[in-house]
């Protein structure tokens, strides 16, 4: 990333006559290709959404790279331009969704840069992404059936004095079967939600007397043991302010989409073939 703001800051080097000319300096015309005028401003766009072999060490290098690399790509879209290659369905419709999803991330930029951030909201993302207390960690055990049935009697099972751990080495279908269902030292967010609220209902050498689904299958749960682990120190809240300032401005931009999906008039000829996710199952922008 240095190395391309580098060769950037170059280019603009290159444009520059004197300090009072810098409002003029990215509408300068640096190459005319075949009558198309090439400015700055036209070199920095494609620079940004290149996604050619890496750029070379040495800044002026990069910068002849990224020149001769969109030299190609003008020459060759001139060239399909006048072969008439714009105007063949599969190409207008590749540019129609291009241009859509250059649109989507002008908006989304300017959304985010629209957003403020408040000192109570980044100290209270401060607290969230580094907590100072101590972290809480349990051992699990579990046993991963295909149905609510089958824990059932895995629960009679143990009810009736059997193993844990032998129970789920000849019953379980989950990936910690072989080791005896053991998940060992985990936290409530690594786990999927219906698991850990379960986990956490737990007393020690307790588990679940009624099997726990979730979208893998149904679980019995065993808690063995419960564990305090001190958190490393926190960095100072300055030295990541630009990264939770990010985060807060991101959920605010997911929320305006959101509403702006409340919003969307959507019709299909047959609704039973397309399932159109709900506002809060948005895609994220991240």
């Amino acid at each position: 990333m240095k190395t391309i703001m580098t060769a950037l800051l170059l280019l603009l080097a290159f444009a520059a006559h004197a300090e009072d000319q810098k409002g003029d300096e990215l509408d300068k015309i640096i190459l005319t290709i075949n009558g198309e005028s090439i400015t700055i401003s036209d070199m920095l766009s494609y620079a940004s959404l290149r996604d050619g072999a890496p750029l070379a060490e040495d800044p002026v290098a990069a910068q002849n790279q990224i020149l001769n690399e969109m030299l190609t790509t003008i020459m060759l879209s001139q060239e399909a331009g006048r072969l008439g290659l714009e105007k063949e369905t599969s190409t207008m419709r590749t540019l129609k969704f291009m241009r859509m999803n250059v649109l989507r991330d002008a908006l989304i930029e300017r959304m985010m840069n629209d957003q403020s951030v408040s000192d109570e909201e980044l100290k209270k993302a401060y607290a969230e992404n580094y907590p100072v207390e101590p972290e809480v960690r349990y051992l699990v055990r579990h046993i991963l059936v295909d149905d609510a049935a089958k824990a059932e009697e895995i629960i009679s099972q143990l009810d009736k004095g059997e193993e844990f751990e032998g129970l789920a080495r000849e019953l379980s279908t989950g990936p910690s079967g072989p080791e005896g269902g053991s998940l060992g030292w985990i936290s409530p967010e690594l786990v999927v939600p219906a698991f850990g609220e379960a986990m956490l209902k737990l007393e020690k050498a307790q588990y679940t007397k009624a099997p726990v689904q979730t979208q893998f299958g149904w679980h019995v749960i065993l808690l063995e043991d419960v564990q305090e682990v001190e958190r490393d120190e926190p960095p100072a809240l300055e030295t990541v302010r630009p990264v939770l300032e990010q985060q807060i401005k991101a959920v605010k931009v997911q929320s305006e989409i959101q509403q702006l999906r409340e919003t969307m008039n959507i019709e299909t000829p047959d609704e039973s073939m397309i399932q159109i996710n709900r506002p809060d199952e948005a895609e994220s922008t991240e």
